[in-house]
């Protein structure tokens, strides 16, 4: 079935051509009423029910919508450049590949939706029984909305433009585009992958029960959404990154050739190596810490949390940290301060070979264990001296007495400050290789 001619049509068009094509593609034809169509290869504009056991084509110069049943068995294409697109019968297949030219786009599949190249200039949305995956470009800039219920949606062609807002239901997710992906409100059962070549934000609830993977290469990611919940490890890689995180945090592997923020209202911890360039800052409150993967290298360290403990595999700068409980430090270089430290609980502090210099001002520490080779601490309260080994010198300035619970190994001379508050070293066992320089009063070694 085909036309020679302008077709104009003011009711209701109904042709069946059993297992032959249809094509009405007369550009001035016009069909006012709805069509409903059966054949194999069908190219047309307005929708009714329409039967097509191979291609749908629909050209159209208006908006595109359904008023019936629409079953496509092989590729469809729409193409209503500025119009909107609606087929939102419940009962519709497409089980094609579907290519779509529109404005704002509202597709409803009782199939697995498979996309091909689309041009949509305002809103997209698909719902599908089954699966969501793409075979060409999609250039979307208005807020897309995916639904795939408990399946999968897999949009990995690496030119995808999202220019609004992603949104997404599904089990796992892979997103792959070129430019800015803002994440809108994310459900997932499963992972989350995201790979593009500009920056990565959050403008909804991510609610992620697998693993979160985002590159964002030469670009930032700020996922800061304060209720987001990630359960799986969260794997990063950008320049400046941030993440927020409303239960406890598992980082993977993750790269920051910038500054590395993680907020958290659960514990932080680590299951892959973490390369940091930038200050690093983990936020959390009232929960443990623990990074101790031994290839990790980190910028200044800004931490709050409870029990601290942090491997690095190059020196270590602290800077503005406070600990509630205690905080453990294994470098593989120099152990530094930048900002002031209050540590409330025991402070052990190994840096093997290299010096430990902490000598803010204010910084306050629970009982000191020290091991490094010319080792000096100030601390504006009393100090406590665990178990100490240093290669080296030992200096320490206290604004209270000074005092060890544990045994003293220290090699080179030993310079204690204590004002006019009591010295007293007296855990047997100590061995001071150097001279000792003690100010306090009174002052006590045995």
């Amino acid at each position: 079935m085909t036309d020679a001619g302008v077709v104009t049509v003011a009711g209701t068009t109904t042709i069946d051509a059993g297992l032959n094509p249809i094509t009405l593609d007369s550009s001035t034809s016009s069909y006012t009423g709805k069509i409903d169509l059966t054949g194999t290869n069908i190219a047309i504009t307005n929708l009714g029910d329409i039967l097509a056991t191979g291609t749908l084509s629909v050209t159209s110069t208006g908006a595109v919508s359904d008023s019936g049943t629409l079953a496509v068995s092989d590729s469809f294409t729409v193409s209503a450049a500025g119009q909107a697109i609606t087929l939102n019968d419940a009962s519709s297949t497409f089980d094609g590949e579907l290519k779509l030219t529109g404005a704002n786009v509202a597709i409803l599949n009782g199939s697995p939706t498979l996309l091909g190249a689309s041009t949509v200039t305002g809103t997209f949305a698909v719902t599908s029984t089954g699966s969501i995956t793409n075979s060409g470009k999609l250039t979307i800039t208005g807020a897309s909305t995916l639904d795939a219920g408990t399946d999968d949606i897999f949009l990995d062609q690496s030119t995808n433009s999202f220019t609004g807002a992603l949104n997404l239901t599904a089990t796992n997710a892979d997103i792959a585009a070129t430019g800015a992906v803002n994440l809108g409100t994310i459900t997932l059962g499963g992972d989350l992958a995201v790979t593009t070549t500009g920056a990565v934000t959050d403008s909804g609830k991510l609610t992620v029960s697998g693993s979160t993977t985002v590159t964002a290469t030469g670009a930032a990611i700020t996922l800061d959404t304060s209720n987001s919940a990630y359960t799986g490890s969260v794997s990063l890689s950008g320049t400046n990154v941030a993440l927020t995180n409303t239960g406890a945090t598992s980082l993977g592997a993750s790269t920051a050739t910038g500054t590395f923020s993680v907020t958290s209202s659960g514990a932080i911890t680590d299951s892959g190596k973490l390369t940091i360039t930038g200050n690093t800052t983990l936020s959390a409150s009232g929960q443990n810490i623990t990074l101790n993967e031994v290839g990790s290298t980190f910028g200044t360290l800004l931490i709050t949390g409870s029990n601290v403990s942090i491997t690095e595999a190059a020196a270590t700068d602290l800077g503005a940290s406070t600990v509630t409980g205690t905080l453990t430090i294994i470098a593989s270089g120099a152990i530094t301060d930048s900002g002031t430290l209050a540590i409330s609980g025991r402070t052990t502090l190994t840096a093997t070979g290299y010096a430990i210099t902490l000598d803010q001002a204010a910084s306050t520490f629970g009982t000191l264990v020290l091991s490094g080779t010319n080792v000096a601490v100030t601390d504006a309260g009393a100090v406590d001296l665990g178990t100490t080994t240093a290669t080296g010198t030992l200096t320490i300035i206290a604004g209270g007495a000074i005092t060890d619970s544990g045994v003293l190994n220290i090699t080179g001379d030993l310079t204690m400050n204590a004002g006019s508050n009591a010295i007293t070293l007296n855990t047997p066992g100590n061995h001071f290789g150097g001279a000792l320089n003690l100010t306090g009063s009174p002052v006590s070694v045995s």
